[in-house]
């Protein structure tokens, strides 16, 4: 019985391997399909509405340009939580060998 079961399962997990490269082939082909539609949109908005195309892409800049910034901030804060964590925890070592040559 355990053997089948091992053989069973060997073919759970090929069949599983094998669904997930289709699966990661269709969402390629999507964000393909998705990259062409998004280029014709933008190339048909910038003919039919010149000015409003140029607004659209000063505000998604901006936008991008704060989120940038919020992702920045935000690193930037953990690293200096980890940073005051770290020399918090560690034990202050003394500036001074004692009993050296100092002494």
């Amino acid at each position: 019985m355990s053997n089948t079961s091992t053989h069973i399962d060997d073919l759970i997990r090929v069949e599983r391997e094998a669904a997930a490269k289709r699966i990661a082939k269709l969402r390629r082909q999507a964000a393909r399909e998705q990259a062409r539609v998004d280029e014709r949109l933008l190339s048909l908005l910038r003919e039919g509405h010149p000015d409003l195309a140029e607004h659209l892409e000063v505000e998604a800049r901006a936008a991008l340009d704060a989120e940038r910034a919020r992702r920045s901030a935000k690193a930037k804060a953990a690293r200096a939580a980890r940073s005051s964590e770290s020399a918090d925890e560690a034990p202050e070592a003394p500036l001074e060998p004692q009993g050296g040559w100092l002494s």
